[in-house]
């Protein structure tokens, strides 16, 4: 069986670094001829391709025509990203897709240009399996509605744009998404939602809702992401063996539903009951400013390097808003660091209160502080918190992952993998 996997990107981001561990566990199947197209390429990996366009006039000429047709966007500046349906790559990429007997598809903003691609697949029977990395495929662009809720109506006066308006450029690109997925036969697509709370937004969608639904958790690579002795993690690192040391990790930390700045007021208010805590952070930003001990480390890419910094933590924040998932607090969970998080993405499906981590009742600062609070006054108990996080991580393996994901390719295609 022959599997195209395709990407933006092959490991930048928590999107790419998920579907890339997937990609490695494929590999792993001799029954499979694997294949990944990305657009960004940051690996050596020779299997992986770059998509690289023709320097011709004629397709400079339709590149720059595609482009200037695209419609323009004008974001609010507290909002992170909102994408066209359409690329001004336009078919040229389908050469490089080929006939697979099937395609595996994650996040593609920028890259696929979604109604082209619908057509190829139905012209030439190429079922797909599309995971949902966040909402984008079935909304007016956006990759997270914020509670808006528009697009189960058709989207329009869109709250994220700077001119919104009923026929407005998000209502625009639902219209190509729906026309463009009502095109395509039942059976020829299936999407696959990260956890229960993708599943359900993903049912409320009168664009997909058409198609098979279904649930697979992430996995966490534990020949990475394993138990760590804190104090080797810490010497090595830098960090004092005395402190209380609470992680957060985001790519872009200053996005406002990481919750980020949440984090600091509430442990601005910590500080007075423990004055010996330490905030590390990993991720791009430009504004975290606090009054208490803060080790920033930057973007890291080394994800050994990665996992020693959450075993050096004692807790770690996933005070994060919105999403489909939620990778970092699981590789936390697999290095044996407890998770004080809000309910959210796969959260719900991973944390038990008071047991292996800590759920807020709220999405708010102050809920937050209770729980940082309540969680620092266990912290006698924190070893063995400790270890049933690690044994809870644990049981969503990648192997396990990947084997739902064949299962279900050799479901689509009728044969064996």
């Amino acid at each position: 069986m022959k599997i195209l996997f395709i990407n933006t990107r092959d490991i930048q981001g928590g999107a790419a670094l998920s579907m890339y561990d997937l990609y490695q566990q494929f590999k792993k199947c001799e029954a499979v001829d694997l294949g990944f197209l990305v657009l960004e390429k940051k690996t050596e990996d020779k299997d992986i391709t770059k998509f690289q366009f023709e320097r011709s006039f004629i397709r400079g000429i339709k590149r720059r025509y595609n482009r200037w047709r695209l419609p323009k966007i004008g974001l609010k500046n507290h909002f992170e990203i909102l994408t066209n349906a359409k690329t001004y790559f336009g078919d040229e990429l389908m050469e490089f897709v080929g006939k697979p007997d099937l395609i595996l598809i994650n996040w593609v903003a920028g890259f696929v240009d979604i109604p082209i691609f619908l057509e190829y697949i139905t012209k030439h029977k190429i079922p797909v399996l599309w995971r949902l990395a966040d909402l984008n495929p079935f909304t007016g662009g956006c990759h997270y509605d914020y509670t808006c809720g528009k697009f189960k109506t058709g989207c329009g006066n869109c709250p994220q744009l700077v001119n919104p308006a009923i026929d407005d450029v998000s209502r625009q690109i639902f219209e190509s998404k729906k026309k463009a997925f009502g095109d395509v036969p039942n059976n020829l697509l299936r999407f696959v939602a990260l956890s229960d709370w993708g599943l359900a937004k993903a049912k409320q969608s009168p664009i997909i809702s058409k198609f098979d639904l279904s649930t697979i958790l992430n996995g966490v690579n534990t020949e990475i992401f394993s138990f760590k002795d804190k104090l080797a993690c810490r010497a090595a690192l830098g960090i004092s063996s005395e402190d209380k040391v609470l992680l957060i990790v985001a790519e872009y930390l200053d996005i406002w539903y990481k919750g980020t700045q949440e984090a600091i007021d509430a442990l601005e208010r910590i500080k007075k009951d423990y004055p010996d805590i330490c905030l590390v952070s990993v991720g791009k930003s430009q504004s975290i400013q606090c009054r208490f001990r803060h080790i920033p480390f930057g973007e890291l890419s080394n994800r050994r390097l990665m996992a020693a910094v959450y075993g050096a933590a004692d807790y770690f924040l996933f005070p994060s808003h919105y999403e489909t998932f939620g990778r970092t607090f699981q590789e936390a969970m697999a290095c044996g660091t407890p998770v004080i998080a809000y309910e959210t993405g796969g959260v719900p499906h991973l944390v038990e209160h008071g047991i292996n981590g800590y759920i807020t009742k709220d999405k708010n600062a102050e809920s937050l502080y209770e729980t940082i609070f309540e969680a620092l006054g266990d912290y006698d108990d924190l070893e063995l918190i400790s270890e049933r996080a690690a044994d809870r991580a644990k049981e969503y393996s990648l192997e396990k992952q990947a084997g739902n994901y064949i299962q279900l390719s050799a479901q689509m295609t009728n044969g064996t993998a």
